[in-house]
């Protein structure tokens, strides 16, 4: 049985996550690194 739904693009998908957000009041901010750069604590 073939489907008739066509595929959903990633970019699609976080396209609407962000908006769902955005409509419940939240702001969108810009993506960063999680490790900061040049850290002498980290051990790698």
């Amino acid at each position: 049985m073939a489907s008739s739904r066509s595929m959903t693009s990633s970019k699609d998908i976080r396209q609407a996550f962000l908006e769902y957000f955005e409509s419940k009041g939240h702001s969108r901010v810009a993506s960063s690194a999680l490790v900061p750069a040049n850290d002498p604590t980290l051990m790698f």
